[in-house]
């Protein structure tokens, strides 16, 4: 009979052939070809009609977890307002990203990081499946009626605020494709810009495939018995 002692070269074999691989570290988008670009057409004062993002869904980033890579979904909406009509007078009391319905949709504050990945991640799924469209379209609650709902090449992701401004990161549209800009910028929270609200909508470990994962345990059996066979002897 299997001691629970002997199991513990089995249990540190399977472990380390879990681990994470370093070459994968860190964070980076997954499956951008299953992002959801949503689009709808609108009419301007004048009758003509016009179209425009309006959000973006299923946005998956993978980081590293303890035992097993953590894929988090993400979803955007937008809002041309005020930082401080958006979300929350600065600072905002409220940034935590969770499921619970007391989450705020400001999950990647004082993350830059993970912001440019998503970000990279949502222009570049823009450029491929709507690739004619160079706005996104919103609603603003401070904005004049006429100008509802309101058109913007640019949309902004908040990351932080050092007191006085808000930091963030845009993407924006040149003409031809949406970009992300290099460099941050700033902005007072109480003026009016395209933010984009983030939330998340699930978060799991990323299970291996069945066939790794027995092919772990075998590898981790074959470890213990060729183990146990060197003591014996």
């Amino acid at each position: 009979m299997l001691k629970l002692r002997n199991l513990a070269p089995l249990v540190t074999a399977v472990l380390s052939l879990t681990a994470v691989d370093p070459a994968q570290a860190g964070l980076r988008a997954v499956k951008t070809e299953d992002i959801i670009v949503n689009a709808e057409t609108f009419l301007d004062p004048f009758g003509r009609s016009f179209p425009g993002i309006t959000g973006i869904e299923n946005v998956k980033i993978r980081e590293d977890g303890p035992i097993a890579p953590i894929i988090s979904t993400y979803s955007f909406t937008f809002q041309q307002d005020p930082f401080d009509t958006v979300f929350e007078p600065a600072p905002p009391l409220n940034t935590t990203c969770d499921l619970t319905q007391t989450s705020s949709s400001l999950c990647f504050w004082n993350n830059q990081t993970l912001a440019n990945t998503a970000l990279t991640a949502v222009t570049d799924a823009i450029n491929i499946k709507q690739p004619d469209i160079g706005e996104i379209v919103a609603d603003s609650t401070t904005a004049p009626p006429f100008l509802n709902p309101f058109r913007s090449p640019s949309f902004i992701v908040p990351i932080s605020f050092d007191g006085t401004e808000i930091s963030f990161t845009r993407s924006t549209y040149d003409g031809l494709d949406w970009n992300v800009e290099t460099l941050n910028g700033t902005i007072d929270p109480g003026t009016s810009d395209m933010y984009a609200k983030v939330e998340l909508t699930d978060r799991r470990l990323e299970i291996p495939e069945s066939s790794n994962v027995l092919g772990v345990i075998g590898v981790g059996l074959f470890f213990f018995v060729s183990q146990r066979k060197s003591i014996i002897s």
